[in-house]
This record gives structure tokens, C-alpha cells and sequence, in this order.
């Protein structure tokens, strides 16, 4: 016992230790830690990141809108007239830090466009933790000196996440400047966990930088779809630059007593673009089922597609529209309805499916709207090497993240329950243990058949049991006996005994009862209107009732 007590102190002493250790992967790389990024959402729908460009007494603070459809990153430079003049500009002169590289780079996303020089500067991503950010050096980066539409109030910036794989660069994005700096990896993560564009002002949810956050997903269950790079056999003219696409094995329509189904399905993934955009046909397809559906020009619509208008035409439908898509990656299947594919928008509606502007674009393109509902997950390894990965939520996400001193209690409970298990294990072993060791001992001894009616435990006593039945000795036990014991052989004793039967038997001379020997000797009612019967009892030559003090059996040890 003191053992399995010793046992239990050890192990929580080590779990103790090992929960204020890193973990550590298998082939010993560096342990990753996963960081914490906010995302803000702006009026438009976007969602962004703080980044400080020129660390040190004159830093810099933008905000950039994060998105998947470059590799590249640009801040809005303080000599563009055309860019947005509410937008704070990055001054170059004032970095100690900047490099020039003479050279020029462009940008395509959603149908706007900027361009600007390339430069290299020291930066850092803002985390949760205000005074740890994350800090990437040498970072190439865009300064925008013109701008069609790109910026907007409050976006200063993109925070490119592709893979420049279409401008054969991908050692100007952040992900390769992170595994040139660790070696050691063979890939860049990082986890998406977005709120709706409609169900925040302004939390626009987090990115999990260099590592998923576990405790935010269903990780057992991840399905893994590999990234497969644009080319023009694949690229059908939408207008946009993406690096790489992945396959959507099925959408399905459920409307009323209608399904439709399309699968295998090339299709592109984006938080800067709101809505989810179709093919034309299917477009049309969806909306068949929808009484009073019409599309609608991207300038008719207004603001309702400012994210796409330039990309993509918009669908009026009833307010009350009743409709159920669900999107199938591997064995998981989101499902969108009223609520997500019908936005009201000041006393209108408008369907957050829309259709490509170009008849002959065939990409499925997945928005905000769509990525809000799962967890997504990037690994990324080269221009055209990666996956992204689908999960579930879990109900409170990253919330349920425990700390070291939740695991501690959680540890110290857990041995305390194994060695209460341990402890009632070895009672109830030696208590068997003892049931058994007395019963053998009780086998040993032998016993009396019961009496009809007689209590044995009285035989050989002078005490008076009433009311009921009452038996005395009058003989001693030494007395000669010339009977024999049926077990063992062993000699038998004859008692003379008074019974007293109850207060009003009559007994038969002639049928004596079984437990005596011979014919009743008597069988009168005495004073008090018993019967006395009194004969030889011819029972085995046992004691019979309490053991004397003298002879208590002795504990056998076990």
C-alpha cells in the first residue's frame, strides 16, 4: 500500500515538471508556439491585421487586409494621390531600416489594382499580447504610389498569405522569409478562425499564427486537401491572380421538394471577398428554385456586393426566401441556409450566392460568409506545395484553452482518484481474502441439523427462553452412552430434556416427538398450563450454544 502511495507521488511529481516543458516534435525540431492574431472588421467587410513597419522611436502602425489571393504585400506609400486620402501613408524616409530593391510590382485583387516600388523593411504582426508581437525582418513589401479602389477607410495595407506561385516568387512572401529563418521546418502553418461578416461590429476573429490552435477545431476529424497551382489549363478568366485552388467534392441544393447536386469542383478560398460565386449556370440553377429571384447588375446592387461588384452580379431575392446549400469536403459537410445565404441590405434582400461577371469562368470562389462557418487550416511549403485543411469548431474555441494551472489541479485530481481506486482494490482483496479463510473454518466445525422447533443454541444451558420454547440439561454431558455417532463413528450422548411445547399442545404417548428418543415420560400439564415432555435426546455428541470464554478459537493468520 505505502508503495502504491509512493508510486502515485512520483508520477504526479513528473507530470508536474513535464506540464512547465514545451512539447517537443518527434524528429526534436523547435517547439512551435502558436500566437494569437485579432482580426478587426471594417465597414466593408474586410478583415485586418496591425502591422509596425521601422521598429524604434519612429515605428510605424497600418492596418492590413488579410487575404489568400497573393503572396505579396503592400502599404499604402504617403506620396499616392490616387489611394485613399483618409488612409495614413508610410513614409519611408523616416525608417532607419528600409532598403530599396529598384524594382516595380503590381497586384490584381477582386477586380482592383495597385502598384507601387519594392522595398525591404523590418516589421512586426501584433498579437494578443500588445507587448510581444511577432517579428519578421527583411520582409519585401509593395509601397503603393497608385491605386485603383484597392484601399478603403481604415485598410492601409494587404497582408498577402498566397504563394506568388503564378509570379514564380515565392521568396517574397512572409511564409518563405519564416522557414528561411527556421531551417529546421518543413512548413509554414497557420490556423483561420473568422467571424461572420454580419454577426460582429467589428471582431472579426483571430488567425493562428505558426501553428493551429487545437483547442479550437475537431481535431479528430481534419480533412486535408491538397493545393493545386493555377495554370492556364485551369485558370478560366475570371480576372483573378489566385496561386492555387483546391477541389470541393459536392455542393447541394435543398429547396422545397428539389435537390441539386455538382461535384468535383475547382474552387478558390478568400476572407477579402465576402460572398460565395458561382459559375454562372449553377447560379442560375439555384436561384430557379427561388420564386421571385432576378439577378442584378454589380452597379444595381450597390453595397451589397462592394467586396465583388467588380468580379461578380448579385441575385434579389424575396426576404422570406427559403433555401439550404451544403458544401462537402471529404466526409464533412457544411451547410448554409436562409440565414447565411439571405443578406437583408436597407429594406432589400440579396443572395450571398453570386455568379461570376465572365460567362465563361467555371471556379467556385468561397468568401467570408462561408469560411466563418468552419475552421480553416493552411500548410504551406513552397510556390505550389501545401494543403489546406477543413475542420469543425468547437462550440467556445480557443477559450477552452487550460491553463498550467487547470492541467496541475487536473494532474494532482487524477492521482488522488488512482489511489483511492488502488486503495478500495486492496480492501476488498483482503476482505475476500478473510470471507474465505472463515468459512474454510467454519466447514471444519461440525454442525447441528435444527430442531423442529427448538432453538440449538439453548441446548445445555439452564437459561429460560420465553415465551416460546425452553430446554434444559439435566443430565451431564460425561455420562456413559451406548450410542454411536453416525459421523465418524464417533460416541453420542444421551440428555434427558424438559420441553416445554406451549400452553395448550396436547402430546400423544404414543407419538413422541422426533428429537427424543424413547416414549415421553411424562406429558401432564403443569400449573401454569404448559406440557412437559421429558425424554432422551439422541443427537451427536457435540457442544451445542456459545463456547465457553476458555475455549475461544484462536485467528488463524493468513
Amino acid at each position: 500500500m505505502m508503495f502504491t502511495l509512493a508510486l502515485c507521488i512520483l508520477s504526479v511529481h513528473a507530470l508536474l515538471v513535464n506540464a512547465q516543458k514545451p512539447l517537443r516534435p518527434r524528429d526534436d525540431q523547435p517547439p512551435l508556439q502558436t500566437l494569437t492574431i485579432p482580426l478587426t472588421l471594417t465597414d466593408d467587410r474586410k478583415y485586418l491585421v496591425g502591422i509596425n513597419m521601422s521598429p524604434g522611436p519612429n515605428v510605424q502602425g497600418f492596418h492590413f487586409a488579410v487575404t489568400t489571393g497573393t503572396g505579396y504585400s503592400m502599404v499604402v506609400g504617403d506620396s499616392c494621390d490616387s489611394c485613399d486620402v483618409s488612409v495614413q501613408g508610410y513614409n519611408q524616409s523616416n525608417s532607419t531600416t528600409a532598403q530599396s530593391l529598384n524594382t516595380g510590382q503590381e497586384i490584381s485583387l477582386a477586380g482592383a489594382s495597385a502598384s507601387g516600388n519594392v522595398i525591404q523593411e523590418d516589421c512586426s504582426l501584433n498579437t494578443t499580447i500588445s507587448s510581444a508581437p511577432w517579428v519578421y525582418p527583411n520582409q519585401s513589401i509593395i509601397v503603393a504610389n497608385q491605386s485603383d479602389s484597392l484601399f478603403s477607410s481604415g485598410m492601409s495595407g494587404v497582408f498577402g498569405l498566397g504563394t506568388n506561385g503564378l509570379e514564380n516568387d515565392f521568396n517574397s512572401t512572409v511564409i518563405a522569409g519564416w522557414l528561411q529563418r527556421n531551417p529546421t521546418q518543413s512548413n509554414f502553418s497557420y490556423g483561420m478562425m473568422i467571424n461572420g461578416p454580419e454577426d460582429s461590429q467589428s471582431d472579426g476573429g483571430v488567425l493562428h499564427w505558426i501553428a493551429p490552435d487545437v483547442n479550437a477545431y475537431d481535431s479528430a476529424n481534419v480533412v486535408w486537401k491538397d493545393m493545386a497551382p493555377m495554370d492556364s489549363s485551369s485558370f478560366n478568366s475570371t480576372g483573378l491572380t489566385y496561386d492555387f485552388y483546391v477541389t470541393m467534392d459536392s455542393w447541394t441544393l435543398t429547396v422545397a421538394n428539389t435537390t441539386l447536386t455538382k461535384m468535383n469542383l475547382v474552387t478558390l478560398l478568400d476572407p477579402l471577398l465576402t460572398s460565395t460565386i458561382f459559375p454562372q449556370e449553377e447560379a442560375a440553377l439555384i436561384y430557379a428554385t427561388v420564386p421571385g429571384a432576378v439577378p442584378v447588375s454589380s452597379t444595381s446592387a450597390g453595397a451589397v456586393t462592394a467586396s465583388s461588384s467588380a468580379i461578380s452580379n448579385a441575385w434579389s431575392v424575396p426576404c422570406d426566401a427559403s433555401l439550404q446549400v451544403a458544401f462537402t469536403f471529404g466526409n464533412l459537410t457544411f451547410v448554409m441556409d436562409e440565414t447565411s445565404l439571405v443578406r437583408h441590405e436597407n429594406g432589400q434582400c440579396f443572395g450571398t450566392i453570386e455568379e461570376w461577371r465572365l460567362q465563361s469562368a467555371t471556379e467556385h470562389l468561397l468568401g467570408s460568409t462561408f469560411i466563418a462557418k468552419m475552421y480553416l487550416m493552411f500548410q504551406i511549403s513552397g510556390s505550389a506545395k501545401g494543403a489546406v485543411g477543413f475542420a469543425n469548431r468547437k462550440s467556445s474555441g480557443a477559450k477552452n484553452t487550460m491553463s498550467t494551472g487547470a492541467i496541475v489541479g487536473i494532474t494532482i485530481g487524477s492521482a488522488a482518484f488512482v489511489g483511492l481506486i488502488v486503495a478500495l482494490g486492496a480492501f476488498l482483496f483482503f476482505r475476500r481474502r478473510q470471507k474465505r479463510s472463515d468459512a474454510r473454518h467454519e466447514r471444519d466445525i461440525s454442525t447441528v441439523k435444527e430442531m423442529p422447533g427448538l432453538d440449538p443454541y439453548l441446548l445445555g444451558t439452564e437459561e429460560q427462553y420465553t415465551p416460546g420454547m425452553t430446554s434444559q440439561t439435566t443430565s451431564p454431558r460425561s455420562a456413559p452412552s451406548p450410542y454411536q455417532s453416525v459421523r465418524g463413528q464417533q460416541p453420542v450422548s444421551p440428555y434427558n430434556h424438559t420441553i416445554v411445547v406451549s400452553d395448550s399442545a396436547t402430546v400423544d404417548p404414543e407419538s413422541p416427538p422426533p428429537y427424543l428418543s424413547n416414549s415421553p415420560t411424562s406429558g401432564n400439564r403443569e400449573e401454569g398450563g404448559s406440557v412437559v415432555v421429558t425424554g432422551q435426546y439422541a443427537g451427536p455428541a457435540v457442544m451445542i450454544g456459545p463456547p465457553p470464554e476458555d475455549r475461544k478459537r484462536p485467528r488463524r493468520d493468513m
